[in-house]
């Protein structure tokens, strides 16, 4: 059942991307690596966000892109010049570059996982990822799943890839100029 907004049809698709976009934003400032020392260091908390590496950077970029053009196909008058790929196409590439810096993420620690090692003998020490990071897949999850589901949607139109590609149909060919009728040879 497509929703209303700002006086335009959004499809289910839309709406699943819309939502991983704006999860996404607010998930690059919770905590994605969270580190407690003991109570003999004086019982501090802290945590990392998404942008404290350089895959939570890329995260964030993803995040912004995707939110720009669903903010422009939705909220502006008038209409963006052709892009090469579909609106769907597009979303489905965000929740791609956003699920693999998440995870990619996660399995480096952020960058953190080797910083605190000289506290990983003490008792009551914890270093490893948070909520951010597992909700940052999950919301990349989403945005792609919302691009795939965004494929029966109608798009706006695209523009070829490449200038040398041939356009949907070809330009007709010249026009013969109308043959001249015949003239009697000159009298003399």
């Amino acid at each position: 059942m497509p929703l209303n907004v700002a006086g335009k049809q959004v499809s289910n698709g839309a709406v699943v991307v819309a939502g991983g976009l704006v999860v996404g934003l607010v998930d690059t400032f919770l905590p994605w690596h969270t580190t407690t020392f003991p109570a003999a260091l004086g019982g501090a908390t802290g945590g990392h966000d998404a942008l404290g590496y350089w895959s939570g950077w890329l995260f964030f970029l993803a995040v912004l892109v995707g939110i720009a053009l669903f903010a422009v196909r939705t909220f502006v008058q008038g209409s963006i010049p052709a892009l090469p790929f579909t609106d769907a196409t597009i979303y489905l590439g965000v929740g791609v570059v956003m699920i693999v810096c998440a995870l990619l993420w996660l399995v480096t620690g952020g960058g953190y996982g080797s910083v605190y090692d000289q506290y990983a003998t003490l008792a009551g020490y914890s270093s490893g990822p948070s909520i951010g990071v597992f909700l940052g897949v999950i919301t990349a999850a989403a945005v792609g799943v919302g691009g795939y589901l965004m494929n029966s949607d109608p798009q706006p139109a695209t523009r070829p890839l490449s200038s040398y590609q041939p356009s949907s149909t070809p330009a007709p060919p010249p026009a013969m100029p109308p043959l001249a009728a015949p003239q009697p040879p000159p009298t003399t």
